[in-house]
């Protein structure tokens, strides 16, 4: 995979249009896209270090049974403030991974001048689709086009996006916490996303640490190659 080299891409910007309002908007954006990819892994991986160490000491059967059976406050008290670490770190992984696109749609629109087009979108209003139509008018920022259309194919991206509206305009799909004591897994613990259902659409429970890395994964190289192919388009317009 092509790397990005982001001080090229403020080079070029730099080159191209000068000292103005373009390239300091570019890089507030690959800034923010630098800061988000990380803060979604640092969340990500705080979820996995919560349940490792905390499962190695209370997530068995033993104590849950204490927990539940046996009405034990002090116990309870702690386990609910594990669930809440836990629950807090999901919901700042999905937003950042979410808003990962958001801001790497601005700053594309941004490098490529869109902003000052007659029929420039209205300000706030970037997103992977209200972009494409000003991709398709110029045959050169195909290339682009291309990949952020497989951010819209990506089999998972429709749930993340579901699962940030619902959680932004409803209510927070939580990440619950589920043990199975009955058949002695090698982790019989988990974490699954709630079920829920969206302008009439029914999504069922879904493994929470798979999705979160699959998702993480796929954005942050697509991430990368959108930058690769943005600085070589700004290179053919010097």
């Amino acid at each position: 995979m092509s790397s990005w080299d982001t001080e090229e891409t403020r080079r070029l910007i730099r080159t191209l249009y000068g000292p103005t309002q373009p390239l300091e908007m570019v890089r507030q954006c690959i800034s923010s896209v630098m800061y988000r990819r990380r803060y979604a892994r640092f969340h990500f991986q705080e979820v996995k270090v919560i349940l490792a160490a905390y499962a190695g000491i209370h997530l068995k059967s033993e104590y849950i049974a204490n927990i539940v059976l046996l009405s034990n406050t002090a116990e309870q008290n702690k386990f609910e403030y594990c669930k809440t670490k836990i629950g807090a770190h999901v919901t700042a992984t999905v937003q950042s991974i979410y808003e990962l696109t958001d801001i790497l749609v601005k700053m594309v629109y941004f490098s490529l001048r869109c902003n000052l087009l007659p029929a420039s979108l209205i300000k706030n209003k970037y997103s992977l689709h209200t972009i494409q139509p000003f991709l398709s008018k110029n045959i050169g920022y195909s290339g682009i086009k291309v990949i952020l259309d497989s951010i819209l194919g990506h089999k998972e991206f429709k749930f993340l996006t579901t699962l940030v509206n619902h959680s932004n305009y409803y209510s927070l799909i939580k990440a619950t916490l589920w043990f199975d004591a009955t058949e002695k897994p090698q982790n019989p613990y988990t974490l699954k996303f709630q079920a829920f259902k969206y302008e009439g659409e029914n999504y069922g429970k879904r493994l929470v640490l798979a999705f979160l890395e699959n998702e993480h994964n796929h954005l942050s190289k697509t991430v990368t190659k959108v930058g690769s192919v943005l600085n070589s388009v700004l290179l053919m317009k010097k």
